[in-house]
């Protein structure tokens, strides 16, 4: 290879490190603001939706129903987002996905309770 023909190789490696940075830090970028949309937003938004879904279409109570089948409806119906928000904050540390996940169960029972229960009059019947 002449000289001439490294340099275009050297070139074009230092081209392709530089869209490799480029697209790292845009990933890092990318997971930086992810988890503040999605963790306390909606994930905690879709679990409260789907959990007043479930119980409005009961009637507003879980009378007929098993209490493993009610353990299992409820507690999944929290513990889904709050998993998947400590997946999407995985990546910053132990600690951080599970305050993510505590908080977006938080964030889910706050929407559960003061939305749908008191504003929109759902949940259980008196």
């Amino acid at each position: 290879m002449s000289g001439s023909d490294w340099e275009a190789t050297e070139q074009r490696l230092v081209e392709r490190s530089a869209e490799r940075q480029g697209a790292i830090a845009r990933r890092d970028r990318r997971r930086r603001w992810l988890p503040w949309l999605l963790c306390p937003v909606l994930f905690p938004s879709l679990g409260a939706a789907a959990l007043l879904y479930v119980i409005d279409r009961a009637g507003g109570d879980f009378r007929g129903w098993t209490s493993w089948h009610v353990l299992a409806v409820v507690g999944g119906a929290f513990v889904v987002p709050a998993v998947l928000s400590a997946w999407v904050a995985r990546r910053h540390g132990v600690l951080e996905a599970i305050a993510w996940a505590i908080a977006c169960a938080c964030v889910q029972l706050a929407l559960v309770v003061g939305v749908g229960f008191l504003a929109l009059g759902l949940g259980p019947a008196d």
